[in-house]
């Protein structure tokens, strides 16, 4: 799945709102995007579909490093807002009750 135009914009919005509630599980440090940084989104978005990040303040480019993030992950950038990007990938493993179903 690639970052650029993989959802539509209705599921944009409904991922979004679902990510208002949801807390960073995964924090990206002054180290940067390390390959234990992926890993652990990887791994989180294995047990959940939907994964909010926090991104560290001195990076100044935040959407650039979201789209690496995204792309290294292998799911889709919902959205950036300050400094968590929110991040989606189905996962047909899952339960029906943990999935998200897109409009």
């Amino acid at each position: 799945m690639n970052t650029a135009g993989a959802l539509s914009p209705t599921a944009r919005r409904h991922l979004r709102m679902l990510g208002r509630s949801l807390p960073a599980r995964v924090r990206i440090g002054a180290r940067g995007l390390t390959s234990a940084v992926a890993h652990q989104v990887q791994h989180m978005l294995g047990r959940s579909e939907l994964v909010k990040v926090r991104l560290p303040a001195e990076i100044p480019d935040r959407r650039q490093l979201a789209d690496t993030l995204a792309i290294r992950t292998r799911s889709a950038m919902v959205g950036v807002v300050g400094r968590m990007v929110l991040l989606y990938r189905p996962n047909p493993n899952l339960s029906d009750s943990d999935r998200i179903e897109l409009p």
